[in-house]
């Protein structure tokens, strides 16, 4: 599965979670921060707006909890947003439909590269944070069937209900890579409750 780092700003020297950001803020000096619509979106979004707020004389509109990469994209090209946390791997996959994923440092630098280029935003250095998928299970079950790795579960996918968030479904290196990888699917998937 695709590691993904998320990217923050440097703003006025205090590290913020955004990962590009438009030229600035508005002739209001208001700047919008948004996030997607999952806990540590809005959470980074948040840390976002409460560190602007502090070490800036700008006013925080925030946008939090808009929707999925597809959403808060769309936002940043069309002014409604001036800054958002997004991750590398996300970017590259879906919104410059590239699956050609490679070393952390050379999907950052092809990114922001085809950002400036074709959307004229700016990625900002990345500050080391890894956001990577993992699976987790109930104690008991993993000490009773003795599972210590994913491919442990394979014997008894058939049976093993799974949840996962929306975009996780829907790329190519999400569930549908690791039945890639793995060799197996679960008998049934769905989206946790929120």
């Amino acid at each position: 599965m695709t590691h993904h780092k998320i990217h923050m700003a440097f703003l006025s020297a205090i590290v913020c979670a955004a990962f590009c950001t438009t030229a600035g803020a508005h002739a209001d000096d208001i700047i919008r921060v948004g996030s997607k619509n999952f806990t540590e979106q809005e959470i980074l979004g948040e840390m976002v707006a409460q560190l602007i707020a502090r070490h800036t004389n700008l006013k925080v509109e925030r946008r939090l909890g808009l929707g999925g990469t597809g959403v808060c994209h769309g936002a940043i090209i069309e002014g409604e947003l001036d800054i958002y946390v997004e991750y590398t791997g996300t970017a590259l996959l879906s919104i410059l439909k590239n699956s050609d994923i490679g070393d952390p440092d050379t999907v950052f630098r092809r990114v922001a590269s085809q950002y400036r280029d074709e959307f004229e935003l700016e990625w900002l250095p990345p500050i080391g944070f890894n956001n990577t998928y993992v699976i987790a299970v109930r104690a008991a079950d993993a000490k009773s069937n003795q599972w210590n790795a994913i491919s442990d579960l394979q014997s008894m996918s058939h049976r093993l209900k799974a949840a996962f968030p929306a975009e996780f479904m829907e790329r190519p290196d999400g569930y549908k890579g690791f039945q890639k990888a793995y060799g197996f699917r679960f008998a049934s998937c769905r989206r946790p409750p929120a």
